[in-house]
């Protein structure tokens, strides 16, 4: 299957940190390799600075936030 689409809703969520970046690792080299579109619901900061970029929830509306430089 080749997917076009990869949805994942706190993949890290009951991870230690080690397997968490892993976890992150290995969606970001398989949404590349699949050129596909990867969406993440993750309440860690540590995964969401992973990401190309990243949205946020305030008050119900999703909001672009700047990626942090560092």
């Amino acid at each position: 299957m080749h997917p076009l689409l990869l949805l994942a809703d706190e993949p890290d969520g009951n991870l230690d940190r080690a397997n968490a970046d892993s976890v992150g690792c290995l969606m970001i080299e398989l949404q590349r390799q699949e050129q596909a579109m990867l969406i993440v619901a993750t309440h860690s900061s540590r995964l969401a600075s992973m990401m190309d970029r990243q949205m946020q929830l305030e008050e119900g509306e999703l909001k672009e936030r700047m990626k942090e430089e560092g």
